[in-house]
């Protein structure tokens, strides 16, 4: 992105997203709800969006549920 050309000033599909965790997807989520009830984003996209953005969710959601179990089975191993 050249240095004068900010993210506000992209366009939406060209601007940066946080998703770097739970939260942040879940504010995203909001935004495209939001996008789409302003009429501001097509329902049909809103929809790939916010399934994509459940996908991304879920795998933060097992994540930590994996690194949760290996981190009980080391303290298991080690008692």
């Amino acid at each position: 992105m050249p240095p004068a050309q900010s993210p506000a000033r992209l366009p939406p599909s060209r601007q940066r997203i946080c998703l770097r965790d739970v939260d942040a997807v879940r504010r995203e989520m909001g935004r495209v709800y939001r996008d789409a009830r302003r009429g501001q984003m097509e329902s049909t996209e809103a929809a790939k969006l916010t399934y994509i953005l459940a996908e991304i969710r879920r795998t933060f959601e097992v994540t930590v549920l994996e690194r949760r179990l290996a981190a009980l089975e080391n303290n298991h191993g080690h008692a």
